[in-house]
């Protein structure tokens, strides 16, 4: 009995599917088609609008707008800590050039000059000449043509070309025109002229064969300069050249110095 009442129902259900298809090709239904889409149309329009509304009480309303206010403090707070972050920083930096510039100063009696570096030449010039920096302090501060200019650990940078009341345009020791004489940590006596070469290293040629020199060794100022002392470190050799049927033999001498790091300097005032 249950299973001829299922199946009555299964035939009823089908009769009414193939009534509607049949119906739907005959257009019949169109117009409660169009009732219906309305119907669904209406109701979605009524459920943006009540979103809408809702998203604008809540924007327009006083806690949003204390949020974004607060949010807009903060963000300048964090920009504001941000530059005092760097500011602390930079002083710091500066405060440990100073102390190993104190150091080396208090291991050697000499006087010094503190400058800052304010412009330089194009570094990446192919012009060997245009290796020079210039400084906020001249020949008021009792600076001289011919001083050393060393660095906070006290390598040779390079040495002062010229000269106005306050400033001095300093050549530094890649450059072919900065010439020192120098000598090696090994040896006592001064063996030559270390020059520039192709604003990128130094140079010493006629070095005699018989003086063992070897790749590391450090180079010096000799001394004989007027106004540069002698001891203070110009680089290291970092290549030789020499042939057996030489009487001479040159080394490549690395400058120890950060051509980037460039900013505080001293001049030594022998």
């Amino acid at each position: 009995m249950q299973k001829t009442f299922n199946k009555k129902k299964i035939y009823f259900v089908l009769a009414i599917i193939i009534l509607l298809v049949f119906l739907y090709y005959l257009n019949a239904l169109k117009p409660i088609e169009k009732v219906i889409v309305s119907g669904i149309n209406k109701g979605g329009e009524v459920f943006y609008n009540l979103g809408s509304n809702w998203r604008s009480s809540f924007e327009g309303s006083d806690e949003e707008k204390k949020l974004k206010a607060n949010n807009e403090r903060l963000e300048k707070e964090v920009d504001k800590l941000l530059a005092e972050k760097a500011k602390w920083e930079e002083v710091e930096r500066e405060n440990n050039k100073l102390r190993n510039y104190l150091n080396f100063f208090e291991d050697n009696e000499y006087s010094k000059v503190m400058a800052r570096v304010v412009a330089s030449d194009n570094l990446l010039s192919q012009e060997v000449n245009q290796s020079n920096i210039y400084l906020n302090k001249g020949s008021d501060d009792g600076l001289r043509e011919g001083m050393a200019v060393i660095n906070e650990e006290g390598i040779l940078v390079g040495k002062i070309l010229s000269l106005h009341d306050n400033s001095a345009q300093v050549c530094l020791s890649i450059n072919e025109d900065c010439k020192f004489a120098a000598r090696f940590s090994n040896q006592n006596e001064a063996l030559g002229i270390v020059q520039g070469s192709l604003g990128l290293t130094i140079s010493m040629n006629l070095i005699p064969q018989e003086y063992n020199i070897s790749v590391g060794d450090l180079v010096l100022s000799s001394g004989l300069e007027k106004d540069i002392p002698p001891g203070i470190i110009i680089g290291e050799v970092n290549s030789i050249s020499k042939q057996s049927n030489d009487i001479w033999q040159e080394a490549t001498i690395e400058p120890l110095y950060n051509l980037n790091e460039l900013d505080f300097l001293a001049v030594v005032i022998p």
